[in-house]
Parts: C-alpha cells; structure tokens; sequence
C-alpha cells in the first residue's frame, strides 16, 4: 500500500499521462465522472491523495483511451443500454490498470486495491438496470 508520499507521486504520473493526452482533471465533484466535451476528469477533492482516488482516476483515465463498443449500432433498448455500460466500464477499468502498470504505480498491494475496485464497481454496473444512475451512464 502507498504512503501519502508515494501516493502524491503516483497522482503526479496519473496527471501527468492524462495531461500529454490533452485531458485534465479537477478535484471539484462529488463523484468521479469524465466529461468528454471539456476533456476533464472531475474528481473528489477530500480524497485526493488515496488509493481509492487513484483507482478512480486511473478507471476514468481508462475511459480517455477506450474506444466507443461496436455494439453501438445495434437496435438500443433497455438490457443492450446495460449490457453496453457494463462492456464499458469493464474495458475502462481494464484499460486503467494496464495505464498503472504503464507508468510503474502497479505494486502488488495497489493491484490488490485496485482490483477490489474494480469488481466492487463493476458488479454495481450489473446490478444498475432499474437505478436511476443506469440513465446517466447509457
């Protein structure tokens, strides 16, 4: 697990990677979210230096290089909306370890971390199709 030290460092490399792909990130949310008309991860200020921020960002970082799903042509309805959410934050979470591993912030104890993020969050996504939050991602 990372020290604050270690963390702020780790944050800096996040920063820095998303900064050379032209997007940036502000701690001014109450939640992690990338708004893809500014470029902007928006993330949440009072946990900025944990490792459950960083996995955040690292997941909305990994929504900066996922492509949009090829299943996006297809006829939309409620449970292709679910399945395309869950195909997405899936790749995004994927994609945003392999940016950690990328950037050497990958130490077995934050891999631990993160994965249990990333299974937390993602069955959340599976469970979300009556939720009011579904709209919001589909």
């Amino acid at each position: 697990m990372y020290n604050i030290i270690e963390r702020k460092i780790a944050l800096g490399r996040i920063e820095e990677y998303l900064t050379s792909r032209g997007y940036s990130v502000k701690y001014d949310s109450n939640t992690y979210y990338l708004d893809q008309d500014t470029n902007t991860i928006h993330a949440l200020k009072q946990y900025k230096y944990t490792n459950k921020s960083l996995c955040a960002i690292l997941h909305e970082a990994g929504h900066t290089q996922c492509p949009d799903s090829e299943l996006l042509t297809i006829y939309r309805r409620s449970k292709v909306d679910q399945a395309l959410v869950i195909e997405q934050e899936y790749r995004a979470w994927d994609k945003g370890l392999s940016i950690a591993r990328e950037l050497h912030i990958s130490t077995p104890a934050f891999v631990k971390i993160y994965k249990f993020e990333w299974v937390k969050h993602w069955c959340s996504y599976i469970n979300m199709g009556a939720s009011p939050l579904f709209e919001t991602l589909a």
